[in-house]
């Protein structure tokens, strides 16, 4: 039997973890315990969660919840450090970018126990945010990255994260968000939120640290939606955003606004039924820039980066930050200038991805998880360099013969110098270049070209 350690601290993690946990229920040998670090949510709101998640009946553990609601470094590492050891599980997995899943990193690397990070890979290369620290941590100390996409696991092979330790898996937002549509579906939050006659109806939400901590930008996000009255916004508030509102003297001006229909924190099929109905989602989130991607919806994101491009690719997000996202919202509210997306794709997933990381985790677990040192003796150190390819070949007879001489293949780029996740590529052609780790003296017997 394999106990598996799930840690949440905020409500996307429970949405993310709760494909990955029902897919463990599923699979025999498997005991899963829930950790809640009480980061973002009270007890009272984690509870009720875990019964709309369908997660009630699961074992769970709760550190203590703080009394504040920020993003700020106050989850108590103690208690998590504490829980690991009363737990003795196999693996330890959590999902996302908060300080929740930065910190579960960090024990158990130090208690020795495997860390499996759901939703790697993903890099927004803007170092002052938070989040992107937490991903860089999470990811670098795991044993197993469950990447959603070929692009998040690239990303990981540019950090020298070797093959063995990735897993492209689709993103679990997608298992959540097509489990829920049919509640979603029979929601009455429109009518419960007197919002059935108000159009265009659109969706917004703000909660990160660059716009919530600035009361420049964020007075700016109200001014602009007191200007655009010809629209209706609903604002599912986040308790970080409405103490930053209070605290800057912004809160009464928001409620003042006849545009504006504010709302406490929604449940998640209450929040998709939201999206599903909004001309227009504009939003800060990463994972409402999924969801909304899922959705079909159109969606401005008040960023100035993200690390989710799939969203942009795909053609429902664009990224517009703050100062215009105004003037954008009315130039591409109407539908000739901005179609719908249209039906979702996959660009993110095909809805099972809980299944391939359960499964996965299981099977690796069978093999042996605890990470290795790697062995250079013939040098005592490792260095990169980049081959060029001489001519077609089979993506798995280079992989041999490099790993037999244990080289391993970190990426592979086209004639034209773009990368790909080397497991997405089967034939090799001439000029394909492939960047590789190992000892120097070993790679050199290979020469420039192989």
């Amino acid at each position: 039997m394999y106990r598996v350690l799930a840690v949440a601290g905020t409500r996307p993690e429970l949405i993310k973890l709760e494909p990955v946990i029902s897919a463990f229920e599923r699979l025999r040998g498997v005991e899963t315990v829930l950790m809640h670090s009480g980061q973002h949510m009270d007890m009272m709101m984690f509870e009720h969660f875990l019964e709309e998640l369908g997660l009630v009946n699961l074992k769970h553990v709760a550190i203590k919840a703080s009394s504040h609601h920020d993003e700020d470094p106050k989850v108590s590492v103690s208690d998590l450090e504490r829980t690991v050891e009363d737990t003795e599980p196999d693996i330890v997995l959590a999902v996302g970018d908060t300080y929740t899943v930065a910190f579960s990193a960090l024990i158990s690397h130090h208690a020795g126990v495997p860390f499996g990070h759901v939703e790697a890979g993903l890099r927004s290369f803007d170092p002052t945010m938070p989040e992107e620290g937490n991903r860089i941590i999470a990811d670098h100390l795991a044993s197993i990255c469950f990447a959603p996409t070929s692009i998040s696991a690239a990303n990981l092979a540019m950090e020298t994260i070797p093959q063995n330790r990735i897993e492209v898996t689709g993103n679990t937002i997608v298992d959540a968000c097509l489990k829920h549509q049919e509640k979603a579906e029979e929601s009455r939050i429109v009518e419960r939120l007197g919002l059935d006659n108000k159009s265009p109806l659109i969706l917004l939400t703000v909660h990160r640290v660059e716009n919530t901590d600035d009361p420049t930008r964020l007075g700016n996000i109200v001014e602009t939606v007191a200007r655009l009255k010809q629209y209706h916004f609903i604002l599912p508030i986040h308790p970080r955003t409405r103490d930053r509102l209070r605290r800057y003297g912004l809160f009464n001006r928001l409620l003042e606004l006849p545009n504006l229909t504010v709302s406490p924190p929604l449940g998640y099929a209450d929040f998709l039924k939201l999206l599903s109905v909004s001309e227009m989602v504009v939003t800060d989130s990463g994972g409402v820039q999924e969801e909304a991607t899922i959705l079909g919806r159109r969606c401005l994101v008040l960023r100035e980066t993200t690390e989710r491009p799939e969203t942009v690719i795909s053609g429902s997000c664009r990224v517009v930050g703050i100062d215009k996202f105004g003037r954008l919202l009315r130039q591409l509210l109407p539908r000739t200038a901005w179609p719908l997306p249209g039906k979702y794709r996959g660009v993110l997933g095909d809805g099972r991805s809980g299944m391939r990381i359960a499964k996965a985790v299981i099977k690796r677990l069978r093999r042996g998880l605890k990470p290795r040192p790697p062995r250079y003796l013939d040098d005592g150190f490792a260095s990169f360099r980049l081959l060029r390819l001489r001519g077609a070949g089979s993506w798995s007879r280079l992989q041999h013969r490099l790993q037999t001489n244990r080289i391993s293949i970190l990426q592979i780029y086209d004639r034209d110098g773009r990368p790909y996740w080397p497991r997405g590529v089967r034939v090799l052609q001439d000029g394909m270049s492939v960047l590789v780790l190992g000892c120097p003296s070993v790679i050199e017997t290979l020469g420039s070209r192989t």
